[in-house]
This record gives C-alpha cells, sequence and structure tokens, in this order.
C-alpha cells in the first residue's frame, strides 16, 4: 500500500468515526486521491441541498426487478447517518445492488405512523473498519404529500443546534 493511500484511509476513518460530535463532510480536506482509487471523496460541490447529521433507525424495502409481491421483497432495518431534503446516507448491515429501487419507511417520533417514502440506491461501499455497508440514496419526487412532509422534517432537524 502506498502511504497516499493510508493517509486517504485515514481521513475516511476520522470523518466516520467523529461524525457523531457533528463534524461533517465540509470540514474535511479535499481528497488526496482522485480518480475511481478515492476513499475520501469530497462531494460537497455536487450536493443539491444540505446534509444534516441524524442517527435513527429507519426501515427500508428492496426492490427486486422480478419480484410479484411485497413478500419477494427483503425488508431491512438501518440506521441513517445523514440526511437532506434530496436523499439519504444509510448504514445497511447486508449489501445491497446499486441502483435498486428501495421503498422506505420513516418512523415518525410517536412511532405510531410511519413517512413513506420511495428511493434509489445510488451507491453502496463497505464500512472500512467495521461491518456493513454505507449506501446513499437518491429520493424520488413520486408522491408530492410524502416529500413536502420529508422537507418538513428535514428542516425541522436543521433547526436545532449542533452539538
Amino acid at each position: 500500500m502506498y502511504p497516499i493511500r493510508e493517509n486517504a484511509l485515514f481521513l475516511a476513518f476520522f470523518w466516520i468515526s467523529v461524525s457523531d460530535k457533528r463534524i461533517i463532510c465540509r470540514h474535511l480536506p479535499k481528497p488526496i486521491i482522485t480518480g475511481s482509487d478515492s476513499v475520501a471523496q469530497d462531494y460537497s460541490d455536487r450536493r443539491k441541498h444540505p446534509r444534516i447529521e441524524v442517527a435513527r433507525a429507519i426501515f427500508i424495502e428492496v426492490v427486486q426487478r422480478d419480484s410479484r409481491s411485497e413478500s419477494d421483497n427483503a425488508i431491512i432495518r438501518c440506521e441513517t447517518i445523514d440526511i437532506s431534503a434530496g436523499g439519504l446516507r444509510i448504514h445497511v448491515p447486508q449489501a445491497i445492488r446499486p441502483g435498486c429501487q428501495l421503498n422506505i419507511a420513516v418512523p415518525m417520533e410517536d412511532w405510531k405512523e410511519s413517512l413513506e417514502l420511495i428511493g434509489d440506491a445510488l451507491w453502496v461501499k463497505p464500512v472500512e473498519r467495521g461491518s456493513g455497508f454505507w449506501v446513499g440514496l437518491a429520493l424520488r419526487d413520486s408522491n408530492p404529500q410524502a416529500m413536502k412532509k420529508w422537507c418538513e422534517v428535514v428542516r425541522g432537524l436543521s433547526s436545532f443546534p449542533a452539538e
């Protein structure tokens, strides 16, 4: 392994390990490595919406192309890492195929109802130090009422001061 690559891995690990203390991606230096080999990537210039770090349990249904009923699809409990009006980054215990459709259930504060959203898995990466996978989801604007409610949730969370 080249020393520069070890540095990039350290930066990626540092970002992950301190995310609970509200340090966000834009505070990281620019990536050291470019191209497909890059581990620490700065996506801030491509983001349409600001990210908010939120750790919360959600459920996803991985929709298979050949599924004939909902019982054919796996339902996975996962954790959000950060959210925005247009997407989420989540941690899942098992691999998901990039490009697949995900039905997302976000439990509301009282856990009596869930906000139902539809998204696509844009990218999937194994966790470097630990188990599971990071998944980047883009939300589809398939249900205007659900998306409006989601934007209200995100806006409400963004008004809380960072710890």
